[in-house]
């Protein structure tokens, strides 16, 4: 009823003890801690709670008697019913812990914000219906819709309305989606732990290390230079496609620093920035060069993101 729920909210249970005073006073402490309102003070799992209960002296030490029902060997006689009684409150507390623990609804995560008009408009994956708790990344194709890649799959807002794409309703591989990149001809890249997945407005294509050059399907970066060709970063390196094939750029053949790709940008100039757990890496179509904490004014190696401003300015996330 809602008064008994109220009151194993709110109420603190009766002293067994007041019950019965012949309860052993360690069985009425290990009942009266797990039927604790603040979580934090009860047993921390029902392994713990056992140890507890098993330590209880129930039966004081005397020499052993004839075998006779427990509860007459008890030199301070304790109701069955009682002992039972208490046993199944704890029984019923162990498993509101560990419903509240995995089964309690998590509250609704922040997912998407556009700022306009002075203020932010927020889109949750609960009030917007977007696929997944988090977003992984954004970006917006000429139309003016809008793109979130998140670890339940594809967004897209049109202005008005959310279309959802995941492995359930469309031919994407993975709905863990790390990266987003729009081409010239208005196709939508998108990178994922299984490989670099491709929208051309009907159907998503995919290219692996199964049936392409991929070095890895490992996708943790995405860019799209002048020429229409696709930048990806991954653990293996940077890789780039031509429309025919792909290419690798890895510290085994190039000047890179380290093969872990985790950002990248193209500027103005068409040149391509490469964040790494090194430094940041910049290839101008010949070599790469390196901007580390050593040779530069970098305030940390550990390059997370990047972006490259109107007025060509270099920005960089630690």
């Amino acid at each position: 009823t809602p008064a008994m729920l109220y009151a194993h909210v709110h109420e603190p249970p009766p002293s067994l003890r007041s019950l019965n005073p012949q309860m052993p006073a360690a069985l009425e402490s290990v009942v009266g801690k797990a039927l604790a309102k603040e979580p934090k003070e009860r047993y921390g799992s029902a392994t713990e709670l056992a140890a507890a209960l098993k330590a209880v002296p129930l039966v004081p030490k005397k020499p052993p008697l004839k075998k006779e029902p427990i509860f007459k060997r008890l030199s301070a006689p304790v109701h069955p019913a009682l002992i039972w009684g208490a046993m199944a409150a704890i029984l019923v507390v162990v498993g509101v812990i560990f419903f509240s623990k995995y089964f309690s609804p998590e509250p609704a995560r922040f997912t998407v914000s556009v700022f306009e008009s002075n203020a932010w408009r927020t889109y949750t994956s609960d009030s917007a219906e977007l696929a997944g708790r988090e977003a992984q990344a954004i970006t917006l194709d000429a139309q003016g819709h809008t793109w979130v890649g998140t670890t339940g799959g594809v967004g897209v807002f049109d202005g008005d309305s959310w279309d959802l794409y995941t492995t359930d309703n469309s031919d994407l591989v993975s709905d863990d989606i790390r990266a987003l990149a729009i081409d010239g001809r208005g196709r939508v890249w998108a990178g994922t732990p299984d490989g670099v997945m491709v929208f051309d407005g009907h159907s998503w294509g995919v290219y692996t290390m199964a049936n392409s050059g991929l070095a890895s399907d490992d996708i943790r970066a995405l860019a799209i230079d002048g020429r229409g060709r696709v930048w990806a970063g991954t653990p293996s390196g940077v890789m780039v496609f031509d429309g025919h094939s792909w290419g690798l750029y890895c510290m085994a053949n190039s000047g890179l620093a380290s093969d872990d790709i985790r950002a990248l940008a193209i500027d103005g100039r068409g040149r391509v920035w490469a964040g790494t757990p090194s430094g940041v890496m910049v290839f101008d179509g010949h070599s790469w060069g390196l901007y580390c904490m050593a040779n530069s004014g970098l305030a940390s190696d550990d390059i997370r993101a990047l972006a490259v401003d109107a007025r060509g300015r270099v920005w960089v996330g630690y």
